[in-house]
């Protein structure tokens, strides 16, 4: 590591001008927000959590989309600085080609992180408040699904492999086929096999019914059965999905994204950088930020596959439309900052093999 210039690319990616144009941002976004409580109930949500998160997302997004594509636009032009403002410099400094990529790197994603860490606190600040909420930690299968008494009841059974603990819940997601103006409500119930048993309580349909109920403690098989009350009860579902949630902390929804967040940037950064020494840095910024913007808007059908699973910031999407449910995004697991290494090392192959155009040694 070349510490001078790794102080100067974060001298860089710390510019007085990008952070008036944060300010101007957040303060449009906290200005246009609608004044009051807004129309946010949720099943099994509570109102002022939904509007903590509304909060958090809202401003999230805006800073983000904000700051990603600025700090990316800056390390696309970083090379050509270097072969054109720092080339004599660094030609009388003993500094290797190695160094030199890792250091500029280095440099402008310890600026992005700082620029992470004042907007995380902006969103914290702004939410004015936090409390307990959940996380979701995996999918339960649906076994069997089968009607039960009468025509508005489903029911089905699903195992556990490890135990569930205190303050588990489960939600459910479907969209309703047909018409369902006549129903009034649904409700989902649940009980274990030693006979405890919770209930969700009415919740208002929609194309896309979510519904949340808490689950009894131990890892005994649960049974659920969703019930639809009101004149018409016989209604299709599909695309149902079962997802167990886990205790955790609303403000650990914001760190969750902005941990998200310097995954993406860290990959950027040096993939930015790495091409952009070989291509116009118009067509490096379309290569990335496009190439990131077609993944996000086709996870539905990329889901379960090997990008899914590597793709650093694949889920922050979801991430971000957690939050804004005033839930907590998923823990992340290693294949992501596996996936990011990966994206990191090519980045700097890249940028190594261009330096040694005009500088030779490792």
């Amino acid at each position: 590591m070349d510490a001078p210039l790794f102080l100067l690319h974060l001298r860089r990616s710390l510019h007085p001008g990008l952070a008036l144009v944060l300010v101007g941002t957040g303060l449009l976004v906290v200005l246009g927000a609608p004044q009051g409580a807004r129309d946010v109930l949720r099943a099994g949500i509570d109102s002022q959590a939904l509007e903590r998160g509304l909060r958090r997302a809202d401003l999230a997004l805006a800073l983000g989309l904000v700051l990603a594509p600025v700090l990316a636009a800056a390390a696309v032009r970083s090379q050509r600085a270097i072969e054109s403002g720092e080339r004599l410099w660094l030609l009388t400094r003993p500094v290797s080609r190695a160094r030199v990529a890792v250091s500029s790197w280095a440099g402008a994603l310890a600026g992005a992180c700082l620029w992470l860490a004042l907007l995380g606190l902006a969103v914290e600040a702004w939410a004015a408040g936090g409390g307990a909420t959940w996380r979701p930690a995996g999918e339960l299968e649906i076994v069997e699904p089968e009607r039960r008494g009468a025509a508005g009841v489903l029911g089905w059974t699903s195992p556990t492999a490890s135990p569930r603990p205190d303050g588990a819940r489960a939600r459910l997601s479907a969209n309703l086929l047909g018409s369902y103006n006549e129903v009034e409500a649904f409700e989902l119930r649940v009980v274990d096999a030693a006979g405890a048993g919770r209930a969700s309580g009415p919740v208002q349909p929609a194309a896309r019914t979510v519904v949340e109920v808490d689950l009894p403690a131990g890892a005994a098989p649960l049974s659920f059965e969703l019930e639809a009350m009101g004149a018409e009860r016989s209604l299709a579902l599909r695309g149902a999905r079962l997802e167990l949630f886990l205790p955790a902390t609303e403000r650990g929804g914001t760190w969750g994204l902005a941990l998200r967040a310097a995954l993406v940037l860290g990959a950027l950064l040096s993939l930015g950088m790495g091409l952009g020494a070989w291509l116009r840095p118009a067509s490096v910024l379309l290569l990335l930020l496009g190439g990131y913007a077609l993944v996000w808007l086709e996870t539905d059908r990329l889901d379960g596959t090997l990008l899914a699973r590597w793709l650093p910031g694949y889920d922050l999407p979801r991430a971000l439309a957690l939050v804004g449910e005033g839930r907590a995004p998923a823990e992340l697991g290693i294949a992501p900052w596996l996936g990011a290494a990966l994206l990191v090392t090519l980045g700097h192959c890249l940028q190594r093999i261009s330096l040694g155009r005009w500088r030779s040694g490792p």
